[in-house]
């Protein structure tokens, strides 16, 4: 079976890598609440389960990527960490990739680092 989608999404995602990185970024090192982070960068409208219960993507995402399925060379699992300081590290590490480390906030370079971090 061939599946097709836009250009840039990350593999078995609704959302490019960029996307991401920014969500991870505005949730664990600015400190964003999951709704407010749903709707800067969520494609869906918001729902009152996302308003409750938070949204459950970054938790997801963040453990795709502490295993390395988003970013094989990322796997970072560190023992006794929430998914939040997991997405701090991994935003922070991807900020890193990104191609001017001095301009834009830290959300921004992590958006423009995933663009450039090898998936693979």
């Amino acid at each position: 079976m061939l599946v097709v989608g836009p250009r840039g999404l990350a593999p078995r995602k609704r959302y490019s890598g960029a996307a991401i990185g920014l969500a991870l970024a505005l949730w664990a090192l600015t400190g964003m609440p999951e709704p407010k982070v749903f709707e800067r960068v969520g494609v869906y409208p918001l729902s009152p389960t996302v308003e409750v219960q938070g949204w459950r993507s970054l938790r997801r995402w963040t453990a795709d990527a502490v295993s390395g399925a988003l970013w094989p060379g990322l796997c970072m699992h560190v023992q006794g960490s929430t998914y939040r300081q997991h997405a701090g590290r991994i935003a922070a590490t991807l900020a890193g990739f990104a191609p001017d480390p001095e301009v834009g906030s830290k959300a921004a370079r992590a958006f423009f680092g995933a663009k450039h971090a090898r998936r693979g």
